[in-house]
């Protein structure tokens, strides 16, 4: 399993989380979602992903995850974005062959996304950023 993987199964085991975003077939995507996809939904990317050393010489990787919530309303988007930060802040553990040693959330932003073209309506963004730092196990 790779980081993105281990996000994603992380956030669609969090039943709160996926009771907001469409239930047992969860809107969560990695990088993306469809122009008019169904609201609610999260996007969630790896960004400044670094290798580091730890003492024991095995690489660890660091990694800067960002959490959007996309929805309707600022109050729904401010909901999936708490409980986004109550899944992930301050998770560790193995999720297959991923070993995540720490994740904590260090800012979150707000916006409004104007509808582009094609869009009937814009939507609200709630963006967490975590700092992820995790290693794959042999």
């Amino acid at each position: 399993m790779n980081i993105q993987a281990a996000i994603r199964s992380r956030l669609a085991a969090y039943a709160n989380l996926t009771a907001l975003v469409g239930g047992a077939t969860p809107r969560i995507y990695p990088e993306a979602r469809a122009q008019d996809g169904a609201l609610p939904a999260i996007v969630y990317s790896i960004n400044n992903e670094e290798a580091m050393k730890t003492l024991g010489k095995a690489v660890a990787w660091k990694a800067d995850l960002e959490i959007v919530a996309i929805a309707m309303t600022a109050a729904s988007a401010q909901a999936i974005s708490e409980q986004v930060v109550l899944a992930l802040d301050g998770w560790t553990g193995t999720a297959a062959s991923t070993i995540v040693m720490h994740s904590l959330h260090s800012r979150s932003v707000t916006a409004y996304n104007a509808p582009q073209a094609g869009e009937t309506t814009g939507a609200f963004l709630q963006t967490t950023v975590f700092s992820v730092m995790y290693q794959a196990s042999n």
